[in-house]
């Protein structure tokens, strides 16, 4: 039972990380008809609707977690888990690693999936676009730079 868990946790984990779904969206996720395993897309649901492209890598082992006999029983639900729990779970991992949990915890993580797409070049439009945002304010705000940047983006 505790490895089912397990694999729902990390399930959920690897949504909010690789495809920047908020918890509420991950956790909406319907693992029989939101996947297009062919085309690496994961369809997000809900008011910010939209296809997200996730890393072979990553769809490989959610198509493996998936077919385990440990889940057949879940199909359809292996998502829907309790957000607190979930957020325990998370916040117990960053204690572990000495992490405080404003350090550690869903938004950040899916935040740093925003970051690592602008820092590796990635428009902002389809950053905003991937993170199912409104405007591009919102997406804006992910990036900063420190003083030696700006003086190497504008010249000196």
């Amino acid at each position: 039972m505790q490895a089912r868990s397990r694999s729902r946790l990390w399930l959920a984990f690897l949504l909010i990380r690789y495809g920047a779904l908020r918890l509420g969206e991950a956790l909406s996720v319907d693992d029989k008809k939101d996947f297009h395993f062919s085309a690496n897309q994961l369809f997000v649901q809900g008011a910010n609707a939209r296809q997200v492209q996730l890393p072979q890598p990553v769809m490989d082992q959610i198509a493996e977690l998936l077919q385990s006999p440990m889940l057949f029983g879940l199909r359809g639900e292996i998502f829907q888990l309790d957000p607190g729990y979930l957020r325990r779970k998370i916040y117990e991992r960053a204690k572990a690693c000495g992490l405080p949990g404003k350090l550690f915890n869903p938004r950040v993580i899916l935040h740093s999936r925003a970051i690592a797409l602008l820092c590796g070049g990635v428009p902002l439009q389809v950053v905003q676009s991937f993170l199912g945002q409104p405007n591009l304010n919102m997406t804006a705000n992910f990036l900063e730079f420190s003083a030696d940047a700006v003086e190497n983006i504008v010249g000196r």
